[in-house]
């Protein structure tokens, strides 16, 4: 907006109201400049995305190197574009008048300077390599030193519940205190806004769960929330970044082999619960009773001495259940094919699964319940 108003500015106050020559070669020329040059940008605006945009990297927003076109052909194809564009517009509206030149001179050597400042400070910071570095406090890693508390580049949690008795919070606490990462993902269903409408319950120990996430977000750890439809109240706050934590509708995220991830709840991929609100509340209420059933079942297991059982778990099993199974994990895939993912990794049906669908590698972190 700056740099059209000193366009227009500069044409309007060096204009003496005659119009530029009417070359049709610098027309011409103009015009293709000016049409390659928003191609390029609308083409870097498509892969990055509007938060690769307008945030970058420098905000605590995961933005991931992308090496398709433009990029494959040009390290900042933003730039080059911006600068075709401002040729093409000084050729059109200025040529042949002697200050035609000037300030498209002086915008290539602006963007030029920023190329390569931002080339430095990448080279400087590390952004350049897929890894972030290790804190000082991790050096020892590098030579292959045991450390007690096991770091990994990226987790992925949902269908935690908290909220809710279910919730099996001590043993996400002790999750999330005995692993450290350098990207989590919270994909969906984190805090169960269905079941607290129909009776308040909170544990202490949902209270220590949400504390030490933010304790990780406030240590470095970037932590990407993708609201799922128990705590979609959340969607409404999409786009929004507090501190090192942001707020999305989807993700995708990079692996550390270059792999590209779509990350989203999945229950855009349920009939029920997107186009039937009533049956998916009956729903909710039917598997609240089954799982109060199993935590009487546990209850009476522990006594006897054996471990924790799910009886959801056992309730998938059956032959309507697998089908639903099935067609959720093919309808992931498929969207994940269809936007060239490599993968998906999503949450909902509370089925943990690492497979592949043809091409697409389908993840499904389970549930905490």
């Amino acid at each position: 907006m700056l740099q059209a108003t000193v366009f227009i500015g500069w044409c309007l106050a060096l204009g003496d109201g005659s119009p530029a020559a009417r070359d049709c070669v610098a027309l011409d020329l103009g015009f293709l400049l000016m049409l390659v040059g928003q191609i390029l940008s609308s083409l870097v605006f498509y892969r990055l995305g509007r938060v690769g945009i307008f945030f970058g990297d420098r905000l605590g927003h995961e933005v991931h190197w992308c090496h398709a076109f433009p990029f494959s052909m040009l390290t900042h194809p933003q730039y080059v574009g911006a600068v075709m564009t401002i040729w093409g517009f000084f050729l059109i509206t200025r040529f042949p008048h002697d200050d035609w030149i000037l300030l498209p001179v002086l915008e290539t050597i602006y963007y030029v300077a920023g190329a390569c400042l931002e080339a430095d400070g990448a080279r400087w910071t590390g952004r350049d390599t897929e890894y972030r570095a290790a804190p000082p406090d991790q050096s020892a890693t590098e030579h292959g030193e045991d450390m007690s508390e096991p770091r990994f580049r990226t987790i992925w949690l949902s269908d935690t519940h908290l909220g809710t008795p279910d919730c099996r919070a001590e043993a996400l606490l002790a999750f999330l205190e005995a692993h450290d990462c350098d990207f989590l993902y919270l994909v969906g269903d984190i805090i169960d806004f269905w079941r607290l409408k129909r009776a308040s319950y909170w544990a202490p120990a949902h209270s220590d769960v949400l504390r030490r996430v933010v304790a990780k977000a406030r240590a470095g750890t970037l932590v990407t929330f993708v609201p799922g439809n128990h705590d979609e109240y959340a969607r409404r706050f999409c786009d929004v970044q507090l501190g090192n934590i942001m707020i999305v509708r989807e993700a995708v995220h990079r692996t550390a082999d270059g792999r590209l991830l779509l990350v989203l709840h999945g229950d855009e991929f349920d009939a029920v619960t997107r186009w039937n609100r009533r049956v998916a509340w009956l729903g909710d209420l039917g598997y609240g009773l089954l799982m109060r059933l199993n935590r009487w079942l546990n209850r009476a297991r522990r006594l006897l001495g054996f471990g924790h059982w799910s009886l959801a778990g056992y309730v998938w099993k059956v032959e309507r259940a697998l089908q639903y199974i099935d067609e959720f994990e093919q309808a992931a895939a498929r969207e994940g094919a269809r936007r060239c993912m490599d993968g998906v990794v999503c949450g909902h049906i509370h089925k943990f699964a690492v497979r592949s669908i043809g091409a697409v590698l389908y993840c499904n972190t389970g549930d905490w319940v």
